[in-house]
């Protein structure tokens, strides 16, 4: 089953395709009941991006208009 799926992977990617180890891992994650593709995080840690997203969201909230230029600018 890893193989198919890796190779699913590498003609669907192609260079941009996740690692054979990699997709070993999520595999055996979903068996194990996993259900999301999102990262769960860590118990006690905030993301080191945390605080750049919160800026973006911000910027976004109050003009879902810009470009990713400007947003870049004022976060």
């Amino acid at each position: 089953m890893i193989s198919e799926t890796f190779e699913t992977l590498k003609q669907t990617f192609g260079d941009e395709a996740m690692s054979k180890t990699q997709t070993r891992e999520w595999c055996k994650l979903y068996r194990e009941g996993r259900t999301s593709v999102e990262s769960s995080g860590r118990a006690g840690r905030t993301s080191e991006y945390e605080e750049s997203i919160q800026k973006v969201r911000k910027v976004f909230r109050c003009n879902r208009r810009l470009t990713v230029h400007v947003v870049a600018e004022e976060a």
